[in-house]
């Protein structure tokens, strides 16, 4: 029975989904957070960058270290997935 082009579309993204993780857990990915721009518009208190602002959450945390977390989460992930799917 021929695969239609939503299964084959799925199996696609899995399969791009598992290689990208495979490489972020062998570390052959890279990442660059960029920044753009000084925070002037949000006023004279602010941080000179916009990544270092301190956003107003439970645990005050800057841009910054919220890309960060979020690329060790990745990290964490692809080892889990990468080590059950070997």
């Amino acid at each position: 029975m021929p695969e239609t082009s939503a299964a084959a579309s799925n199996n696609n993204t899995a399969r791009w989904w598992r290689g990208g993780l495979q490489l972020v857990a062998t570390g052959k990915v890279g990442v660059v957070v960029l920044a753009g721009g000084q925070s002037t518009r949000l006023g004279s208190e602010a941080p000179p960058v916009k990544g270092m602002l301190q956003l107003e959450l439970p645990h005050p945390k800057s841009l910054f270290q919220l890309q960060a977390e979020r690329l060790l989460l990745v990290q964490e992930l692809a080892a889990v997935v990468c080590t059950h799917h070997s």
